[in-house]
């Protein structure tokens, strides 16, 4: 127990008890690298891959994985990037034509039964709304060219059978060479650093027949300041530190609930009670031929607020009272003063919120 004397034979007792907290989870902790306050520009290095190097998706090769949970902590990203997508795709994909009538420019739209019924034989719906994510967030995207069963069979010249999309946190582009030509995609789980199983893709040339081997297409959007080396970024990445912010708020808000200190009544006790009590332990001292020590006047404080808090605390104690009697102390000079226990309960409203009344 401390004691602080504010004056006026007063005095308030705080318990010997300091706490302290910080936030740190999953929503903080894990997204730190994509927040971090310091603006660095580095020459970007190559990511083993095998017998091959790659272009890390970040620093640490992890910044499609980090960027989606902070769109999953967040209540708001997420859900306005998925209602762009559906705006976007709309209806669905269908063919047009632009033609120009009387200086008009004119849009047409038709239907093409050999797409169409291509088109049907896979789930391309499937495809264009995933892709269509990955394009809207990470501003990048990676298709599988899967080539018809025909071409495989007989080693002549395919057709693509259908399109998969494949997760852009899963795909890693090789390092270009020295023509800045990039010759293969792998696809892994590159949570970790060294992924169990690699899958390498060749990048699909438009030049050269299809063939039978499976390729890959990756999608990009130009941004500036980036080259082939940079991992693309999306169009709110500016706000990124908003974000972050606010899928903390209700952590810091919990550890405020639960670590404050909440203190509903202030206790004032007079120091003449007090004084009596230490001589009331200073006599059984005596009298017992024991030496008085302070610390049993700190013991009995302890008892007396522990028996008063019991009594203002928990509703089975509803209806129970404390007692006390008021003393009046003679200040000299005409003057005098009553001394008595006062518990004056504190206000537990927010600041800045307001009661109704």
């Amino acid at each position: 127990m401390k004691t602080l004397d504010i004056g006026n034979n007063q005095a308030i007792t705080f318990a010997d008890i300091h706490k302290h907290y910080n936030i740190k989870g999953a929503a903080y902790g894990e997204t730190n690298n994509i927040v971090a306050t310091k603006s660095t520009i580095a020459v970007p290095e190559k990511f083993p891959a095998g017998n091959y190097y790659v272009v890390p998706d970040g620093t640490d090769n992890k910044f499609g994985y980090q960027l989606g949970q902070l769109l999953e902590d967040n209540n708001l990203g997420l859900g306005i990037i998925r209602r762009q997508r559906g705006l976007q795709y709309g209806q669905g994909l269908a063919l047009y034509s632009i033609n120009f009538k009387q200086g008009r420019r004119v849009v047409e739209w038709f239907m093409d039964d050999n797409i169409q019924k291509w088109l049907d034989s896979w789930d391309h719906e499937e495809y264009v709304i995933n892709i269509l994510l990955d394009l809207l967030i990470k501003q990048e995207g990676y298709t599988k060219l899967i080539p018809s069963r025909g071409g495989r069979i007989s080693n002549a010249d395919s057709k693509i059978a259908f399109l998969e999309h494949i997760p852009v946190v899963e795909c890693r582009r090789e390092w270009p060479d020295k023509n800045g030509r990039v010759g293969n995609i792998f696809v892994a789980d590159w949570r970790s650093s060294q992924p169990e199983k690699i899958y390498r893709y060749p990048v699909f040339d438009p030049s050269k027949p299809i063939g039978t081997t499976t390729s890959m297409v990756w999608t990009r959007f130009y941004q500036f300041g980036r080259s082939l080396l940079d991992e693309q970024t999306p169009g709110f990445f500016s706000a990124r530190k908003w974000m972050q912010r606010s899928n903390v708020a209700p952590d810091i808000l919990k550890a405020q609930s639960d670590n404050g200190l909440h203190i509903k009544w202030h206790i004032i006790s007079p120091q003449s009670y007090w004084d009596n009590k230490r001589e009331i332990l200073m006599n059984q001292c005596k009298q017992k031929g024991e030496e008085y020590k302070e610390e049993m006047l700190e013991n009995l404080k302890d008892d007396v607020l522990n028996g008063l808090a019991t009594v203002l605390s928990g509703v089975e104690n509803v209806g129970k009272f404390f007692h006390s009697e008021a003393v009046r102390q003679e200040l000299g000079i005409g003057k005098a003063e009553i001394m008595k226990w006062e518990i004056v309960p504190i206000d537990m409203r927010v600041k800045g919120s307001r009661g109704r009344g």
